[in-house]
């Protein structure tokens, strides 16, 4: 049994050196691994700790770590609950407005998030001729135009006419998103009106959420993340953002 100390502490070291390198590379590799790439450190960390404690003789310290890690578990996974529920949107949804959440522009050209939201707004418009986007998204760093205005000549490529695109460009944030877009449908007069929101799937719960905040209830329109680590990393990304709105707010969370 002491022989194969020396082999368990040497496995330990290195799953934690190979774990700590792979989170750093991922954390500069994409920014849409970002949130991934803490877990993948903080797996690290851990693996890390219990190394130090097994070699130090701290079996206590051990066993509370382990403990306060599942707790930690079990209290992300039950906010993720209602994030994945959310996540399939609404069916059947015959929406007056349809509010497109911006996303990331790469100077004129929209992000691949941003893509895959307006893709799902074009599909959805075209299924429901009636239906007036409302684009959402100001200028940050980074970006030639506003997103709205982005999002705008994108949807006419794929054939929605200008006369059913309404830009939102001064919004900085995704409360600002939906609170600029549902005073534009008040200045409008319809209020009453059925009203959707396209964005990520796994921005619909926090999104949803924000809209009744604000004294409205809202419909969900799905936009799937076809990359399947970039999708694990946004929830993991809501699920921290959650978190934080639940203490701070939903309006002090981008």
């Amino acid at each position: 049994m002491e022989q194969n100390k020396p082999r368990t502490k040497l496995i330990c070291s290195v799953s934690s050196s190979a774990l700590m390198a792979l989170g750093i590379f991922a954390r500069f590799a994409d920014t849409g691994f970002r949130y991934l790439s803490y877990v993948v450190m903080l797996a690290s960390l851990v693996i890390f700790l219990f190394d130090m404690m097994g070699r130090f003789g701290l079996k206590r310290a051990a066993v509370a770590l382990a403990m306060l890690i599942a707790i930690g578990i079990v209290f992300f996974t039950a906010v993720e609950v209602p994030i994945i529920a959310a996540s399939g949107g609404d069916k059947d949804v015959d929406a007056d407005y349809v509010i497109v959440l911006g996303a990331l522009v790469r100077g004129k050209t929209p992000s691949v998030s941003l893509r895959y939201r307006l893709d799902r707004a074009a599909d959805y418009m075209a299924e429901h001729p009636g239906a007036v986007a409302i684009v959402s998204g100001g200028q940050g760093a980074g970006e030639d135009i506003t997103e709205a205005e982005a999002m705008e000549h994108y949807l006419i490529s794929r054939g929605i006419p200008i006369s059913r695109i309404i830009r939102e460009d001064k919004s900085e944030s995704t409360y600002q998103n939906i609170s600029n877009s549902l005073s534009i449908i008040s200045q409008r007069g319809d209020s009453g009106k059925k009203i959707a929101i396209v964005s990520a799937e796994y921005h619909l719960y926090r999104a949803k959420k924000i809209a009744q905040s604000l004294g409205t209830d809202v419909y969900g329109v799905p936009a799937r993340t076809e990359n399947t680590l970039m999708k694990i990393n946004y929830f993991i990304r809501e699920g921290c953002g959650v978190i934080y709105s639940f203490f701070f707010g939903f309006e002090r969370r981008r």
